[in-house]
């Protein structure tokens, strides 16, 4: 074995202890702070194991946001301990990661498997962040993006349609119907259809249609059509009644528009009890309702627009990009939605170990700094409530999604 493979593996091995250690510390954490989103979907699944679905809404240590149908899901959990559930929920996710690297790695394995996983794995750490962040909190997130790129990749090979298409659009579906923000990309068996076989593309149509079902039609069996009609209406009232958090965590652009435009004090966790005045008073709410209107329909026509070019498209390009764009139009978008940048830095990262990309490789410095070290406990106080009110991980999205638009391959 020559010293560039010895080198290639030993980097290879650094990376994945690297990953485990971020891996460690998330899970750890989840155990040691009770999973506190998890604890909301437990909760859930345990009122409709006793009999009390009707109140998932109502009840439960946060507010509840999710589709019927994954409160039914997590019934399943909830007849197991809490710290049981939490285990069985970590290994789903880390098989859902393990899923999510390899599918990532593939389009790149022409140059090696070792290179093509190395890069990959280095993109997933530039991004150790909400990583780390989803895992302590046992959201959901990771597995959405998981199912989202299973789901998208290999479309145009053909075999296997009714097993590895299916399964993973009905997969994808229901965790789309379940969390929303998802939902434009179940588009695709419909407006990308050029090179992908007939069987295939009703295969994602059929698992489209048996996710909605297990998201609206599971609680029928018990709730009855009219109660379940009523789970939908209190879903929706639910999901209205969230409003427009304005504490320094949430990182959209509407947020960013009222933290520094409006002159609004921002909470910031990390600073105590008294608010942060930031920026002046610039913009009222109308206006800055009017501009996140203007962004949410820019972004999401751009959005549009991506999607239906995805037969001509690089298909890691495409997907990467596709991931992407989905948290951008929200007016509510939390530091473990990021998970959602992975793909888009791993394409990166393989676009450097290729090209030698200097500007790529700037960027994905400043990216992998601002997502992993921009915090207060790196930059002390009251610096890291600033960039956090700045939306600094979305404006470092934003620059990584124009990067990878930009590359031809």
């Amino acid at each position: 074995m020559n010293s560039s493979k010895v080198r290639l593996r030993g980097s290879l091995i650094f990376v994945i202890l690297l990953l485990l250690s971020v891996l460690g510390v998330g899970i750890f954490w989840s155990f040691q702070r009770g999973g506190r989103d998890f604890a909301v979907f437990f909760e859930a699944g345990r009122l409709v194991s006793i009999g009390e679905g009707a109140s998932i809404y109502q009840k439960g240590p946060d507010r509840f946001l999710y589709s019927p149908g994954f409160a039914w899901f997590f019934s399943l959990f909830s007849r197991l301990p809490f710290p049981t559930a939490l285990s069985v929920w970590t290994v789903l996710k880390v098989a859902g990661l393990i899923l999510l690297a390899k599918k990532l790695a593939e389009p790149w394995m022409g140059r090696g498997k070792e290179l093509g996983w190395l890069g990959t794995l280095i993109g997933i750490l530039v991004l150790s962040k909400p990583l780390l962040i989803d895992f302590e909190y046992g959201q959901v997130n990771l597995l959405i993006l998981a199912s989202i790129v299973w789901a998208l990749s290999n479309r145009k090979e053909l075999g296997s349609a009714w097993s590895g298409a299916l399964l993973s659009w009905t997969v994808f579906s229901f965790l789309a119907f379940a969390k929303v923000f998802p939902l434009p990309l179940l588009l695709t068996p419909f407006l990308v259809s050029k090179g992908v076989s007939r069987s295939r593309l009703w295969a994602e149509r059929v698992g489209i249609g048996v996710g909605f079902l297990l998201s609206f039609g599971i609680p029928v069996l018990s709730s009855g059509f009219s109660g379940t009609l009523l789970l939908i209406q209190n879903w929706g009232d639910a999901l209205l009644s969230k409003g427009m958090p304005l504490e320094s965590h949430n990182q959209s652009f509407s947020a960013l528009l009222f933290h520094y435009l409006s002159g609004i004090p921002t909470f910031a966790r990390s600073e105590g009890p008294e608010p942060l005045a930031l920026g002046a008073s610039f913009l009222n709410s109308h206006q800055i309702a009017l501009l996140s209107a203007a962004w949410g329909c820019m972004v999401f026509g751009w959005g549009l627009s991506w999607l239906r070019s995805g037969s001509w498209r690089d298909p890691a390009q495409w997907i990467a990009l596709s991931a992407a764009f989905l948290i951008l139009p929200s007016h509510l978008v939390w530091k473990t939605y990021f998970v959602m940048s992975i793909p888009v830095g791993v394409f990166l990262v393989h676009h450097c170990l290729r090209t030698r990309d200097k500007m790529s490789v700037f960027l994905l410095a400043i990216v992998f700094l601002g997502i992993n070290f921009s915090g207060f406990d790196w930059l002390g106080h009251p610096w890291g409530a600033y960039l956090e009110a700045a939306s600094l991980f979305l404006i470092l999205h934003i620059l990584m999604m124009l990067r990878v638009g930009s590359i031809s391959r």
